[in-house]
């Protein structure tokens, strides 16, 4: 069981809002929280327990996820989309980390049709250079492994993070809708600034929008630097089209996160 913690609330709670909202603790319950603690500025204090389980992105992995898997079609696709929805919402409940994750998609996914090609390459390549068929196949065999843990880590990821982002933007949409947050509360792109920011998401970073609006992609960033304190985009080249997104990820392993900026 969860430990129980003890939460003080005075005047304007805002920034519990998300937090509260997102563990479903009863909306009546911590409005009147809210109430009583701006009354006559006084404080009022009060102990829950809960767990951090989001039954939304855990509701949306078991609808959603893997419908964005390539390079796997028919009966096959259907048979990985479910394997894959079972495990990212095990995933999102505790039962199972991001690595177990992974590990159990090796069983049921195999290399992408380019991934496959590359292995067949390596080894032709070392036959050509001489290298015994033994050694030839046992590196190209490696390589394979290699290039499988790579892909069901970055399925196990992907599916993790976009149902954990969609849970909390339904979170935040629920509670707009109610009445607990400004129907003027905005969303904010926050890449991860710092070497690893890709060119694709440094020019969404401080991007602004409604709740219920999505995020548009338009360019990518050819110079660009990234400090602690800003992503500072110098050049940019227009996409061959814009690509609409609710949430990160923008793309296969994205490390951005949004950011709730009250009214």
């Amino acid at each position: 069981m969860a430990k129980p913690i003890t939460v003080t609330v005075a005047g304007n709670a805002g920034p519990l809002l998300s937090a509260i909202d997102r563990i479903n603790i009863q909306p009546d319950l911590f409005q009147g929280l809210m109430l009583a603690g701006a009354t006559a500025g006084k404080e009022a204090t009060f102990t829950i327990a809960f767990d951090l389980v989001d039954l939304r992105a855990v509701s949306w992995a078991e609808r959603h996820s893997g419908e964005f898997i390539t390079g796997i079609t028919g009966e096959t696709k259907k048979a990985i989309v479910s394997t894959v929805r079972d495990l990212v919402s095990r995933g999102l409940q505790g039962e199972l980390t991001v690595p177990q994750i992974s590990r159990a998609l090796k069983r049921v996914i195999g290399l992408t049709d380019v991934h496959a090609g590359a292995v067949n390459r390596r080894y032709l390549n070392a036959i050509a250079q001489g290298t015994p068929e033994a050694i030839a196949r046992r590196n190209a065999d490696a390589y394979a492994s290699r290039l499988l843990r790579w892909r069901t880590d970055t399925i196990a990821r992907n599916e993790t993070m976009l149902a954990t982002h969609t849970g909390q933007i339904q979170a935040w949409r629920e509670a707009k809708d109610r009445g607990l947050i400004s129907q003027r509360t905005r969303r904010v792109w926050d890449t991860a600034q710092d070497e690893r920011t890709c060119p694709v998401c440094a020019p969404m970073h401080g991007m602004t929008i409604g709740i219920d609006d999505s995020f548009v992609s338009t360019v990518r960033a050819t110079d660009f630097d990234v400090s602690r304190q800003a992503v500072v985009v110098r050049n940019a080249v227009p996409l061959s089209s814009p690509v609409t997104v609710d949430t990160p990820p923008r793309h296969p392993r994205c490390r951005c996160t949004v950011l709730l900026l009250p009214a």
